[in-house]
C-alpha cells in the first residue's frame, strides 16, 4: 500500500512484546498483498484486470473488506467511493500506468454498480471498467486489524499508525489517550492541535502530502470526488476523524475532506458514534479554523512565529 507504519506494544515480557509485534506486522503485510493496487499479483488487482463482470474470488476477506468499504461508501452518500481507481489513473496518480484513460473508463466510478454475493463468494459489476481503489479504506483496516493481532498474542496494549490511520487496542475497557493533529500547512513534524478521547480509531485525510504537479504547475490532490470525477475542490485542509472501527474511520476522513466543512458537519451531527477534527482557513484568509465536532477534548497548540 505504500508508506510507513510504526507498532507500539506494551506487554508483561519481552518475549510477549516480540510476539506481538510479530503477528502484527504479518497482519499488515497480508492486507498489502491482498489489497494492493500497486502489486499486479495481489488479489485485488487480479479483480480490477479481470475482464469479466462476474468476478469469483477464492478468499472471504476480499469480499469481507470490500463489503465494508462499500458500506460507508452508501453511509457517505458517495463522497467515499472504493471504485475510483480509474480516476486516480486519470489524473496521474498511478506510477508507471498511462494516465490517459478513455472517455468510458474515466467515468465508470460508483459503488452502487458493485454487487457482492457473500454465499457464493463473487463479485458482480455493471462494467469491467468498474475498479477498486484500497487507498481510501484498506490502511485502517490494516491498522485495525494488527493491533487488534497483538492483543491476541500478548500485548496488554497496542498502538498501529499506518501511515496515519492509528488503531489502538487494550486488554481491559477503553481509557483515554492522545492524539496530534498535525498542522497541514506545516512540516510532518508540527502540531496545532491536541485531542484527548477514548476512540479506538483515528485517521486524518488531507492533500497536503500526497499530490503532483500538473503541467503548468499546479497542485492537484490525490482525494478524489466521485460526483465531479475529479480531484477534490474542497474548503477543508484536512479532516481528522475518530470512530470505533480504523477502517470506517480511514473511509470517513476521506469522505469528510470531500464533503467540505459545512456538510461533512451536517453528517457528524447525524452520527454520534463519530467525532472529528477539521481544519480550514481562518475567515481573515491568515492562520487556521480548527473545528472540534463530537466527544472529544481538543488543545491548541500554538505555532511558531516566522
Amino acid at each position: 500500500m505504500g508508506g510507513w507504519n510504526l507498532i507500539e506494544v506494551r506487554a508483561h515480557t519481552s518475549d510477549g512484546a516480540a510476539a506481538a509485534i510479530s503477528v502484527a506486522k504479518d497482519a499488515i503485510r497480508q492486507i498489502d498483498r491482498t489489497f494492493s493496487v500497486f502489486d499486479r499479483r495481489s488479489k485485488l488487482s487480479r479483480i480490477n484486470h479481470d475482464r469479466g463482470c462476474h468476478v469469483a474470488i477464492d478468499d472471504q476477506s476480499i469480499l469481507n473488506g470490500i463489503a465494508a468499504a462499500l458500506r460507508w461508501a452508501s453511509a457517505s452518500a458517495g463522497a467515499f467511493d472504493p471504485t475510483v481507481e480509474p480516476l486516480m489513473r486519470r489524473w496521474g496518480f498511478r506510477e508507471g500506468i498511462d494516465r490517459a484513460v478513455d472517455g468510458n473508463q474515466s467515468s465508470s466510478c460508483d459503488h452502487r454498480a458493485i454487487e457482492l454475493d457473500l454465499a457464493r463468494v463473487c463479485l458482480r459489476r455493471e462494467t469491467p471498467q468498474l475498479q477498486l481503489d484500497s487507498g481510501g479504506w484498506a490502511k485502517g483496516w490494516a491498522a485495525g486489524l494488527a493491533a487488534q493481532a497483538a492483543l491476541r498474542h500478548g500485548a496488554v496494549e497496542a498502538l498501529v499508525n499506518c501511515g496515519g490511520d492509528i488503531a489502538r487496542a487494550v486488554a481491559h475497557g477503553n481509557p483515554e489517550w492522545t492524539c496530534g493533529i498535525r498542522n497541514p500547512a506545516g512540516t510532518r513534524h508540527e502540531i496545532v492541535a491536541r485531542v484527548r478521547h477514548i476512540f479506538p480509531a483515528a485517521a486524518t485525510s488531507g492533500d497536503y502530502e500526497n499530490y503532483r504537479l500538473d503541467d503548468h504547475n499546479r497542485r492537484i490532490g490525490h482525494l478524489m470526488d466521485p460526483r465531479s470525477r475529479r480531484p477534490a475542490i474542497t474548503d477543508l485542509f484536512s479532516a481528522t476523524v475518530f470512530a470505533h472501527d480504523a477502517l470506517a474511520a480511514d473511509a470517513m476522513a476521506s469522505a469528510l475532506f470531500v464533503m467540505g466543512s459545512a456538510r461533512a458537519t451536517r453528517w457528524l451531527s447525524a452520527h454520534p458514534d463519530f467525532a472529528a477534527v477539521l481544519i480550514t482557513d481562518a475567515d481573515s484568509g491568515t492562520g487556521l479554523r480548527i473545528q472540534a465536532i463530537g466527544p472529544i477534548d481538543l488543545t491548541a497548540v500554538p505555532l511558531p512565529r516566522g
